[in-house]
């Protein structure tokens, strides 16, 4: 992990899948630490359950290190903003997150996406050593943008909102 003042993790399509990267900390060579834990940080933070990530010291099977694993990249990437009708009173009301669209939403009026080609997480790998000490090293995490998964969102979102008038 220590080294250059960031490294580039992954960059890959908005519609990449089984994606699976492991970190782990190397000490310096002729250097004797162990390493006691790791852990991370993340901003901004991702939409929850899209990325998975776990951390891990010496388990059957696994090498200890931090697991950064999706299924696939849908909903990762937040709209800019989202603008929705309730039902109750006709109010309008703007959102920055798929989750934060109540199911009892009326109509969604406008969907705005992020129009930057590339979006960027960064990402933080720590390592505690057996001296108390800790390392760390920056990463970016970068997702070209395909814009097909929030053009299917919205569909679906517009879809299971429009009323049968039969």
């Amino acid at each position: 992990m220590p080294g250059e003042e960031f490294g580039e993790l992954f960059e890959v399509p908005e519609t990449s899948v089984d994606l699976s990267y492991h970190v782990s900390a190397v000490p310096i060579e002729n250097e004797f630490r162990s390493i006691t834990e790791y852990w991370y940080s993340i901003s901004p933070a991702p939409a929850g359950g899209v990325l998975v990530m776990t951390t891990t010291m010496a388990q059957l099977g696994m090498a200890p290190g931090i697991y950064l694993e999706a299924k696939n990249l849908d909903g990762l990437i937040p709209p800019k903003r989202m603008t929705y009708e309730n039902e109750t009173g006709g109010d309008l009301i703007s959102i920055r997150s798929w989750r934060d669209l109540p199911v009892d939403a009326d109509e969604l009026v406008s969907y705005v996406p992020y129009s930057d080609h590339v979006f960027e997480f960064d990402f933080t790998a720590y390592a505690r050593l057996g001296d108390g000490s800790v390392i760390d090293q920056l990463y970016k995490l970068r997702i070209v943008r395909d814009w097909t998964p929030g053009r299917n969102r919205l569909k679906l979102e517009v879809d299971a909102r429009r009323k049968s008038y039969s």
